[in-house]
C-alpha cells in the first residue's frame, strides 16, 4: 500500500511542473549527449569491427604460409 502512494505522489507532481521540467532537462541533456558522443561511438564500434576483420586476415595469411612451409603447430 505504502509503494502505491509513492506512485500516487510521483504522478501527481506531474500534473504541477517541478517533474516536467525534469524530464524536460534529461532530455535536452540526452540529446545533447548523443549529438556529441553518438558519432564517436559509432566510429569507434566501426573502428573495432575492422580490427577484428583485419586480424582474422591476418591469421589467416600467417596459417597458409605456416602450412605452405611445413611448420607444424608446436
Amino acid at each position: 500500500m505504502y509503494y502505491f502512494l509513492i506512485q500516487k505522489r510521483k504522478i501527481n507532481t506531474c500534473k504541477h511542473g517541478k517533474s516536467a521540467e525534469l524530464i524536460e532537462t534529461l532530455t535536452t541533456k540526452l540529446v545533447e549527449m548523443a549529438a556529441t558522443y553518438g558519432p564517436k561511438l559509432v566510429l569507434a564500434i566501426v573502428k573495432l569491427f575492422a580490427g577484428l576483420w583485419l586480424l582474422k586476415r591476418v591469421g589467416k595469411l600467417i596459417r597458409k604460409s605456416f602450412e605452405k612451409a611445413n611448420i607444424g603447430p608446436s
